[in-house]
This record gives structure tokens, sequence and C-alpha cells, in this order.
């Protein structure tokens, strides 16, 4: 690179170099000398990454430079041997050229420093030559890092026009500036840090500094050295005299060790002061009045060990402006007064933080808070009667003992909370009971509280009278008590609306798996719970007024896009619809996966819609004119049905041959039943009695048999009912035998008496006081117990047989 044909040097006013290659490629650039010597007008000069060497000496041809940028964190990869150097002669960073020190006019140098001291903290030490710029105001060392401190050369006071400069590093070096230096340099501006304080030895050089002319001071920072020291017996007298001017607008006090708070701290005449943060001051029994500030908005205090407790003389004033407080790390703060009405009347964020013996905290008055967080404070507790601030919006708490069960009392004023996170609440299962306000539903937010997974609402038959002159119509209450859409599970109870939110039938709620509908007395119309595409189970029961359950049940739009309604539904039940008259005929695609049907105490319900293949499992229950198909056949997967109270019954349908369960209740007019030998599980209750010896003619497969309510039944017949390992009778008051055989034609073989059963394990009967066995019954050997009760001919029988037989056998 040539820079030789520069066409007109002195004409440039500002000239910026950076580095944009390898390090090698700076090693071939002819010396800046010649260049600079021409350009004697240059008032900006930036050079970054570029070595020392290829211009020492001729900086100082630029007489009029106002502004010098070194950035050498680059300089060590283009001159290892010259950063070698300096290492050895124990310098943190490569110096810019001596020659600087005759630039007069200089008023901004900005370099860049190389290492970082371990607490975070850099320290460096400035050149004594810097003390030659007489015009500089603008020391800037690492602007992107304004924590940096320096150790000044002896004589930096004379340096009256500085007002950027980087931290003050208190130095026991002899060749270092003392902190009285900074007394006649009141043009200091922006950011001020004084660390290392703990090195003061003499109270004089804090009073000589006179932080308190520095009006136009923005920030200032106070660090001393180590956060477990020793206290200085001048520690707090050397903080007193630190006083700032009050028009400050920023402080922070780090590892400050002494025992008193400074007299300034919290005096109302800093009425500029908007930040404050503490850190680490461990020594300090009571926190000074910073209430009384009247422009405070943010105040972070941690690590202030020696609080055990926050009482009046910190809300002395009210805090008028307070926006934010922070409170960390005080491990032995104990009781917290609380804020008295009018005070803090602007917090809105309260952050309580490793406090692990607080106790108890109320945030009463507290009506601006927004955001209210708590973690590691073990015993915390709110007062029992606690309201939370109608403002909030972010309530966070984690590893707290106490302040979980609270919240689980309270849920129903949490839920008005945006963002709610308690560790340990399991707020996954929601319950709202009697929920009557619109406006109250709608500042739930329910839409928004991503974490809930079970959501039940129950509703009382009718609002209380404080409730009832703010309640507005059911219909549009549950309309706002929309929830998320990733909702699993869903039960509504004594809802009284006529019509149920149209968010039900939302296909949006993906996740949504189980629908409970319970006490729905109003509703005349169900919504298109067919289009939930994950539902596999749903309950309604109690809608009274419902008469019809049609297409907008399946919701008829989706089918005529051929997809099917209910795609994933398992478990369908209805129950308790005394108005219940018809079922609209579903198309042959819908309910695709249905396993369960389960319809109860629907008295007016007539028929059936043509049913899916898929069914295992069929319930019918007091549906008195019920029309039950003639045939069930073409269910081949069905392995259970039960059927009770449909008095107008005669014949039971005919039956897949796979059916293994069978229960029959209170069909008074059957007869002649025709049953498949593969049913395994009988029970039959309340029937005809001639019904129960047709019934068991074949079914040789049985295992489990009920004989239940009976009151003509004289005789049971179990013949070669070789598989029966369970047997149940009961009220039938008429029984007199219980006539048991098996045969068969193959051994040849016959036994008959309860032996006969030969699989019988266990062995009911009650309420059956005729029953009788002969003296010589003897009992199966397969049996492992007996329970016999209200039979007294049957229960003395049992008591002969034990004293004759040695049977290990249960008994009651």
């Amino acid at each position: 690179m040539s820079l030789e044909n520069t066409s007109d040097p002195q004409s440039i006013a500002s000239f910026l170099l950076f580095q944009t290659g390898l390090a090698w490629w700076f090693h071939n650039i002819k010396p800046l000398d010649d260049l600079f010597a021409r350009m004697q007008h240059l008032r900006v000069l930036v050079l970054n990454g570029i070595p020392f060497s290829k211009f020492r000496g001729s900086i100082t041809h630029l007489k009029h430079l106002r502004y010098l940028g070194f950035n050498n964190s680059n300089t060590a990869l283009a001159n290892k041997e010259e950063n070698l150097v300096n290492k050895r002669n124990n310098n943190n960073i490569v110096e810019p050229p001596e020659s600087v020190r005759n630039l007069c006019h200089l008023q901004t140098l900005e370099l860049t420093s190389l290492e970082w001291h371990s607490d975070g903290v850099i320290y460096h030490d400035l050149p004594n030559w810097i003390l030659n710029l007489v015009n500089l105001r603008h020391l800037i060392y690492d602007k992107d890092y304004p924590t940096v401190s320096v150790g000044f050369p002896v004589g930096i006071g004379r340096l009256t026009n500085l007002r950027t400069l980087p931290g003050f590093l208190v130095s026991k070096k002899h060749d270092h500036a003392k902190l009285g230096e900074l007394r006649d340099m009141n043009d200091i501006e922006g950011t001020l840090a004084i660390t290392d304080i703990d090195h003061l030895t003499d109270v004089d050089e804090a009073k000589k500094a006179c932080l308190e002319k520095k009006r136009k001071l923005q920030s200032l920072q106070l660090k001393w050295d180590s956060l477990w020291g020793s206290p200085s017996q001048i520690d707090d007298a050397v903080l007193e005299n630190l006083k700032p001017c009050p028009k400050l607008g920023n402080l922070r006090i780090s590892s400050f060790k002494g025992a008193a708070t400074p007299s300034w701290l919290g005096h109302p005449s800093f009425s500029r002061l908007t930040n404050i943060e503490l850190d680490g001051c461990h020594n300090w029994a009571s926190l000074p009045p910073f209430g009384q500030l009247p422009s405070l908005l943010y105040l972070s205090i941690k690590s202030a060990m020696s609080v055990k407790s926050i009482g009046r003389e910190f809300f002395s004033g009210g805090f008028p402006q307070l926006r934010t407080l922070q409170l960390k790390d005080m491990q032995n703060w104990k009781t917290w007064d609380g804020v008295r009405e009018g005070e803090c009347p602007h917090l809105r964020e309260l952050n309580i933080a490793g406090c692990i013996v607080l106790e108890s905290l109320s945030v009463v008055n507290l009506n601006a808070l927004e955001t209210l967080r708590i973690s590691g404070c073990y015993r915390i507790r709110f007062p029992s009667d606690e309201q939370l601030p109608s403002s909030l919006q972010v309530f966070n708490v984690k590893g707290s003992a106490f302040l979980p069960e609270w919240c689980r009392c309270h849920m129903r004023s949490l839920l008005r909370i945006q963002q709610l996170q308690v560790e340990g609440l399991d707020y996954h299962h929601l319950v709202l009971q009697n929920v009557w306000c619109v406006r109250e539903a709608k500042d739930f937010t329910l839409k928004f509280k991503q974490e809930v997974q079970f959501l039940e609402l129950t509703w009382d038959d009718e609002p209380n009278l404080v409730s009832s002159a703010n309640c507005g119509p059911a219909e549009e209450v549950l309309e706002n008590l929309q929830p998320c859409s990733n909702l699993t599970e869903l039960v509504i109870r004594g809802y009284n609306g006529s019509m149920l939110a149209s968010w039900l039938g939302d296909p949006a709620f993906s996740s949504l798996v189980s629908v409970t509908l319970h006490g729905c007395r109003q509703c005349k119309l169900l919504p298109a719970l067919g289009l939930l595409p994950r539902l596999t189970k749903l309950h309604i029961k109690g809608a009274h007024a419902l008469r019809c359950i049609g297409k907008e049940f399946f919701n008829g739009c989706g089918r005529s896009l051929g997809r099917p309604a209910f795609p994933y539904l398992k478990r369908l039940e209805f129950d308790d619809m005394p108005n219940w008259e018809e079922w609209a005929e579903m198309e042959n695609f819908d309910l695709p996966y249905l396993h369960e049907l389960i319809i109860k105490h629907c008295p007016l319900l007539q028929k059936l819609p043509p049913l899916p293949p898929t069914l295992n499992n069929i319930e019918i229950e007091d549906c008195n004119t019920m029309i039950i198909p003639s045939s069930l056949n073409h269910l081949i997967l069905l392995h259970t049905f039960r059927i009770s109270q449909v008095p107008t019954l005669h014949q039971l349908p005919v039956l897949p041959s796979a059916l293994k369960i069978l229960t029959v209740r209170y069909l008074p007019a059957l007869a002649n039943p025709v049953m498949p030998t593969s049913i395994q599980d009988l029970e039959l209750q309340g029937c005809n009695e001639a019904f129960v010896a047709a019934s068991l003619a074949h079914l040789t497969h049985i295992t489990s048999l009920k004989i239940i309510d009976f009151p003509n039944l004289m005789e049971l017949p179990l013949h070669n009912l070789v598989n029966l390992r369970d047997l149940h009778v009961s009220t039938c008051p008429r029984l007199q035998t219980i006539d048991c055989f098996y045969f068969s034609h193959a051994l040849p073989e016959f036994i008959e008496g309860l032996q006969a059963l030969k699989s019988l394990e266990h062995l009911s009967v009650s309420d059956c006081p005729k029953l009788h066995f002969s003296a010589n019954e003897r009992l199966p050997s397969a049996l492992r117990s007996m329970n016999i009760f209200n039979c007294p001919s049957a229960a003395s029988w049992r008591d002969r047989i034990w004293r004759k037989q040695e049977h290990r056998v249960d008994s009651s």
C-alpha cells in the first residue's frame, strides 16, 4: 500500500485508518512520518490497530490536532515483538508514543485497554506525559467499559479542563495521584468512578476531592476494594466527606465496610437523584431515609447483611416517584413494616430475593404495582387476608415454603394476573366457581393462561344477593371465560345459559381431549363439538331443555368437506336428559373411533342413529320409549352390552358372537333370550324368573355370574358351569336351592352339588332367607372365599361344613 500520492494532505481535517487485513500487511506499509508532516491542519486522527512503530515521532507535526484515538486491541497481533517488550516492563498496554505530549492543543484522547482485572474492573497506569496536555477535556479510556479504573500520575489535578476521565484508582503507590487532586477538576461531567477507597489513609483526602463542587457530574460510583475485608476506623468519615453535589442523578456504593450511613444519603436536597444502587454495605444496621428523595425512580439494595428490619424511617417521605425497588441477599432481614396509604404511589416493580429469614410481606397500598418477584425467601408469608393490587400483571414466586398454599387459597384473585409463575403451585388444574360478572370473567384473561391444562367452571343454582347486583348474561360470562387453546380437559357444571359459548366448537382447541357438561339445564342447543380434532371423551348430563341433537352438534359444514365429525372420540355419554327426543342420523364416516356409547335416563329418546362398527361397549339405562335395534350383529368388536330399565323391550337384539360381558337389569317383558355362547360375565337383575333358566342353558364359558332381585325365583339351575369362578346371588327371598351338576359324556363323569362348580373361587349369597344346602353338600376345592349374609339356613350349613371339612377359606 502507498499513501504518497495523496493529492493535498494539507486540506485533510480528519484521518481514520483501520486494520482491515492480516497483521503482516501492516509491516509493509511505508512509514507515515512524511504523510503526517504534510497534514499540518489535521484536527481528527483515529488509528485502530496500527503498530506505533510506524509513526513514532511523526505525530509531533500535528500541532493543531484536537482529537486523537488509539484502539490498540489489535496491536498485539500486528506487533508481537513490541508487545512482549512492554509486558517485560510490566506495562498493561502498548503505550502510544511519548511524542503525543507535544500536542498542546489536543482536547480528546481516546485509548483502549487490553486486560481485565479479576473482579471485572480494569486497572492501568496513565503515563506522566499526559500532564503536558493542558487543554485536554476528554480522556476516554475504553468507552465500551465505563467501569475501567486507572492510576493517575501525580499532578493530574492541573488538568482542570478535564470533563471526561476514566475511573480514579486510589493507589498506595507514591507515584500515583492522591484523591485530593480532584479538588479543582470541577468541570467533570458524565460518570465518575472512584475505586479501592480502602487505600485511603487520611480523611482529608476525601475532603480535598470536593465532590460537592462537581455540579456537572451525573453519575458517581464509590467502590471499596474487597467485600469481606476488615473495616477501617475512617470508613464512616470517608464516606461522609465524599458527599456529591445535590444535582447528582445516579449513585452506586459498593463493598462499603463502615457501620454508619452518611447524613447526606437520603437527604431531600438531592432533588435530581433518580437511581441508587447499594451493594455489599454489610455493616449498616438500618437503611437511610430514601423515601425523602423526591425524584428517586430506581432503588436497589443488595447484601445489606446487618439490616434486620425495614421500618418507618426507610419510608419517611413516601417515595413520591419510585418505580422500581429491589431488595436482595439481605440474609438477616426479618420484618417489613409495609407501606402506608399514599406512600409509593408510582411503584411498579418490587423484587425480593435471597432474604432467607424474612417472615412476612404485605403489598397493601401498593396500588400501582405491576410486577412482583419473590425468590429464595423460604419463610416469607402473606397475611391470610392479603389482597394483591388489581394493577399487578406479573407475579413470580420461587423457593418459598408457604406462599404456594396462600396462592391456592386465593387462586381466583390471581387469575387476572397475565404472567403467573408460582413454584410449587399446581395451577395446571384450575377450578372457578360462581363467576357471575362479565368484567370479572374478562379480568381472568384465561385465554393467556397457557399453563392451565384442566379447567372446571362451576355455578350454583342462582347467584347470591351480593353477586346478583353485578351479574351479567350467563352467555356473555361464559364467552369471556374462553381458555387458552392448549387446554386438555374442560368441565362445565351448573351453567344456566340457554346457549353454550362459541369457542367450545373451535378447532383451534387441538389439545382438548375431554369435555364434560353437567347440569346445563337451560341449554337448548349444543355447540359444534364434532369439530374438536382431538376430543376423545365427551360426557353430557343434565341438559334438561335439550330436545334434539342435530347437525349443529356434528357440524354440517365439516361434513360437506368430507371430514368426519368427532374424528378421535372414543367415549360418548349422555345422562339425565328428560326431554331429549331426537338424535339426528350421523354420516357413515362420523365417529370413526368410537368405542363406548352410554345413554342413561333419557326417557323420551325413541331410537338410536346407525352405530359405528368400532363400538366395543354399549350401555343403555332408563330409556323407557327407546326402540332398540333388532340386531347389533354388525358390531363385530362389541365386547360389553349393558341394558336396563327399558320396560317395553320384549326381545334382546341379536348380539355379536364376540360378546364377553352382558348385563340385563329390570326388563320385566323380556323372554326367550338368545345369547351368544361366548359370554363370560353375566349379570341378571329384576327380570322375569323364567328368563334366568333360559339364559343359563348354554353359557358354558361363563366365569362370573350375578343373580340379583328375583322375588319369585325358587330354584337357580347351574348346570355344567365348570368355568365359573365368581358367583353372587342376592335379594331372592323365595330362593330355596341352587341346583348344580356337571355331566360329561366323554369321561363319563357326573358330579352333583356345589362341587360341580369345579373352578369356583368366590361365593357370595345375601338376603336369601329360605336358601338351604343339604347336609352332604361339599365345597369346591378351588373355593377361596365365601360370604353368607342374612341367610339363616345357609349360614348354619356353613358352620357345620367348617367343622367337617378342612378348607382354608376366608369367610364372614
